[in-house]
């Protein structure tokens, strides 16, 4: 698990359908024009695929994007999940791609700690893991305080 420097803060905000999302704690100190382009890169990218180029999916594309508008209010788990598979995801070689990286510096600009893992399971529904969020939290939220 490897450490950024940055002073944004998480909590864990449980919703009715999502209970891994998160809502900043000092959404004031988000770097929106750096988050912003970061997310335009993501959108630009492309990963591999059998028959055509990939793409973040569009649900996840939609909530980062609706959230980048609204920081505020929480970040759905689907949204931030989705871009640590792209870039720990070592099926096909996807985190050597444009697509797997500009996901890592989305993550990097987000969250001061990258999981060793992806989040999900592999397969669908392609689901948080409970115990590798966990894992990924507890370092997450122990970087927060320094």
């Amino acid at each position: 698990m490897t450490t950024q420097p940055h002073g944004l803060i998480w909590q864990r905000c449980p919703q009715p359908q999502d209970e891994y999302a998160l809502v900043l704690a000092n959404p004031d100190n988000l770097d929106v024009s750096q988050v912003r382009e970061r997310f335009v890169y993501v959108q630009s990218s492309r990963g591999l695929g059998k028959k055509k180029p990939k793409h973040l999916d569009d649900t996840a594309r939609k909530q980062i994007a609706a959230w980048i508008d609204m920081p505020a209010g929480p970040l759905p788990s689907r949204a931030y999940s989705k871009l640590s598979d792209w870039f720990l995801n070592e099926k096909h070689g996807e985190k050597e791609t444009e697509l797997g990286y500009a996901c890592k510096c989305l993550w990097s600009a987000l969250f001061r700690a990258e999981p060793g893992e992806r989040l999900t399971n592999p397969g669908p529904p392609s689901c948080i893991d409970p115990e590798r969020f966990k894992r990924w939290w507890k370092t997450q939220f122990a970087w927060q305080k320094f």
